[in-house]
């Protein structure tokens, strides 16, 4: 079956679905991934996040057996011009890496990442990595059965490492991520009163949820 990359429009909505629908078809049962909210990914892929202010991206699908075939894989090249001006570096970023177990796929993927940022005088890339250092990064080497947490250090399948490598990518540096037990675990007072200082400001509410059908209807979602 033949392979196409396509660069995403941040107009098209049913590419956008795709990108977004990816990989909850590929971790489809798996206990360990946790779903990103979607209205948040849509506002990325759109172009209407705070990150479009001084930066730019540019993602990308692939299709198997042309621009009507199936989406097999996805990601997203950008440049964060703010860290490049203050670390005084010429580096580009991938992010939203997801892929079958597809050799081919994956490799043009990062060769459409590399040739994006090479196109803008970049002159490395690094990845994966988030817009921001709360959103996480980098492939997990070990741990794969434990549960990822929303943010930081997400879950992804084993795989993916060995896809990256065969491209050429290498280790950059290690991250560590914690487990916490919910049995010895207790919120410090300090936390608590800044929580509710916060709360007495009224920007944030937290809400109250009795089902998955109710979470589901959040906007954010």
């Amino acid at each position: 079956m033949s392979l196409q990359i396509l660069p995403l429009d941040p107009t098209d909505r049913r590419r956008i679905r795709q990108f977004i629908d990816l990989p909850f078809r590929l971790y489809a049962g798996s206990r360990q991934w946790v779903p990103p909210f979607r209205g948040e990914l849509a506002r990325v892929l759109a172009r209407r996040h705070p990150f479009f202010h001084h930066s730019e991206a540019q993602s990308f699908l692939a299709l198997r057996s042309g621009r009507h075939g199936e989406p097999v894989g996805r990601i997203t090249a950008y440049e964060n011009r703010a860290f490049n001006r203050h670390r005084g570096r010429r580096s580009g970023r991938f992010y939203h890496f997801e892929c079958e177990q597809d050799g081919e796929a994956a490799a043009r993927l990062l060769q459409s990442a590399c040739a994006w940022a090479r196109g803008r005088g970049l002159t490395d890339v690094v990845g994966p990595y988030g817009f921001a250092s709360i959103d996480g990064g980098g492939l997990l080497v070990d741990g794969f059965e434990h549960r990822a947490t929303m943010t930081m250090m997400h879950y992804h399948l084993p795989y993916y490492g060995p896809l990256l490598e065969a491209e050429g990518f290498r280790k950059e540096r290690d991250f560590y991520t914690a487990l916490i037990e919910r049995s010895g675990f207790t919120v410090s007072d300090k936390i608590r009163r800044v929580v509710e200082l916060i709360m007495k400001r009224g920007r944030f509410s937290v809400p109250q949820l009795r089902s998955k059908r109710e979470l589901l209807r959040l906007p954010f979602y």
